[in-house]
Parts: structure tokens; sequence; C-alpha cells
């Protein structure tokens, strides 16, 4: 047979009155902080950076609840909007942009933000094969980095960007810059990338050389897949249904990994 036992009040304890006690005090509590069982140390997040220049990461949010961003895009879904919905759906290539961003707006208008996501495919495919490749992988919700920027490719056929840099450059070994969507002159590259804050370049000169023409220089490119809600972009709605996503957790901005042409 067992009692139980009256339970017994700890002994109070007194409270500091000296400035040595408070000092010995304050290093009891330091100690007991320091050792709380199962706490993890708190992990710095890195900033990804190239060179001295660090990418912008918006981290925008939606604008409106999606509902009320509906409502405003069924009010202007009219009869060739319709047409250019039916088209998407059949997998054919509407007439003209203007049916193409419309249909867009009607997916917008009648569906969830993936159904609005989804059919803007079929206007990025219009500007190349990169451009949907980088927003399907956007759109797969890893956040996993995207290596695949060939920036020799995009040198070579994208005068516009081979302008900006050569520029930039103006005499010297080392720096970076920013390219704009203005200055693509090849729309695949402008929709796959947009904006790259920090583009940066490094001569590769050897001692006691002169720089010449067939110099070698490393490029590298660094920044995040991002969509503004407000820029009309391929279809304002798409850019506000890629930003819905992004803040429900079904899609995921990612970082364009560094990628170097030597």
């Amino acid at each position: 047979m067992t009692t139980d036992a009256p339970a017994v009040a700890p002994p109070l304890r007194r409270a500091a009155t000296t400035q040595p006690e408070r000092d010995v005090a304050l290093q009891y509590a330091s100690v007991q902080r320091k050792r709380v069982p199962g706490a993890k140390p708190v992990a710095k997040r890195s900033v990804p950076k190239l060179g001295a220049c660090i990418p912008v990461q918006d981290d925008l949010k939606p604008s409106k609840p999606w509902d009320e961003l509906q409502a405003g895009y069924k009010d202007s879904c009219g009869s060739t909007l319709w047409r250019g919905l039916d088209e998407l759906l059949g997998g054919k290539a509407p007439t003209s942009d203007a049916d193409l961003k419309g249909g867009v707006d009607c997916a917008c208008a009648f569906g969830p933000p993936n159904v609005a996501a989804e059919a803007a495919k079929l206007l990025l495919a219009h500007a190349g094969p990169l451009a949907p490749a980088v927003y399907q992988h956007f759109l797969s919700g890893t956040g996993a980095e995207w290596t695949h920027i060939d920036i020799a490719d995009m040198l070579q056929r994208d005068a516009g960007v081979r302008q900006k840099i050569h520029s930039a450059m103006s005499g010297a070994l080392t720096g970076t810059t920013r390219v704009e969507q203005s200055d693509y002159q090849v729309e695949d590259f402008c929709f796959a990338f947009g904006a790259i804050d920090c583009v940066q370049w490094v001569v590769k000169l050897p001692p006691r050389t002169k720089r010449r023409d067939t110099t070698p220089v490393k490029i590298a490119m660094l920044d995040y897949y991002e969509f503004h809600p407000g820029r009309p972009g391929i279809s304002q709605c798409a850019h506000a249904a890629c930003v819905e996503l992004v803040a429900r957790g079904s899609a995921n901005t990612s970082q364009n990994a560094i990628s170097r042409r030597s």
C-alpha cells in the first residue's frame, strides 16, 4: 500500500542584493540559457552574391485575394477573349497576341491560379524553347537552382546583351552590371530570365600582357526568378497567378545559379 507524499514547495531563491551577487546570477542565467535541452543553434542564412553584387529578392505578395482579382478579369473577358481561350485549350495558336493574352485573362477569370499559369505556356512557347523550360522549372515548385544559363549562347545570339556588357566593361578588368529587359534583342532570353541583377565580368589577363580582342573574359550571372503582379509581361493576370502560387507554396522562386564562360 502506498500513499501520496505531501507536496513540498521548493525553497525560495533569495534575490541578489549586492553587485557581486548580481554578476553571479547573470552568469548562471547565461549558462542555463546555453544548456537548454534539444536547443539547436540558429543557422545564419547565407546571402548569394556575385563579387560585390547581391541580387534583389523582391518576394512579392498577392496584391489582392484571388477571387477579387478574378472579378476584374470577368468584367473584361469578352468574345475575343473567349475565342482565344478555346484555341488555347484546343492546343492551337490563336491568331493574334491579343487573342493569346485574352485567353490567359479568361483562364484567370474563371479558373484557379494554376490554370492561369498553365495557360501562359503557349504565350511563352511563341518566344522560343528556353522560356517555357525555365517557366516549367518554376512551376515544379522545387525551389532548386536553375543551372542551365548558357551564357556563351546568349552572347553569341543576343547583340543587345553583348553590347550592354561590352559598354559596362569600359576597360576595367573586372566589375558587375545589370541587364534590363529592354537590353534584350532575343525575346526567348527576355522571357526566360527577365532583368538580371548581377552580371560579372573578369578579364583573364596574364601578367605583363596587353589586353587584346582575343583576351579571354569570364562572364557570370546571378539572379532570382520572380514575377511582379503589376507588370504586364506576357499577361498581367499570369504574373498575378504566379505570385499567388508562390504564396500558396505551389511554386517556388529559384536562384539562377552562377554560370561561367571562359
